[in-house]
């Protein structure tokens, strides 16, 4: 599924994280070429949710909405999920509530 297609639908409107979700995308390929087995189906939709985590200021639908279009089941989804932060060492830009509440 296109990305920006993908974004449209879950009303993500921010380009900045629409383009990190391509570059996400484009990095995974070259780190497993092969593809993730089960979890290649929802690779778009983690690699967006993924894109508006890191871009600070961009609105984030819910994880149900992600898991909905990602078209396979929750546990898949959430491996995957998991398997391509870890692969992308992408961490998730924190805001001023998350960290007051971390610290």
């Amino acid at each position: 599924m296109d990305v920006k297609q993908l974004a449209r639908s879950l009303g993500i409107s921010q380009q900045t994280a629409v383009n990190r979700a391509s570059e996400l995308i484009r990095l995974l390929k070259l780190q497993i070429p092969g593809g993730l087995g089960q979890g290649e189906i929802c690779r778009p939709v983690v690699c967006l949710e993924l894109a508006c985590q890191t871009t600070p200021g961009s609105n984030l639908p819910l994880r149900e909405e992600f898991i909905r279009y990602s078209c396979s089941a929750p546990k898949v989804y959430n491996q995957t999920f998991t398997q391509i932060q870890r692969l992308l060492d992408v961490r998730p830009a924190l805001d001023l509530r998350q960290l007051v509440t971390l610290f």
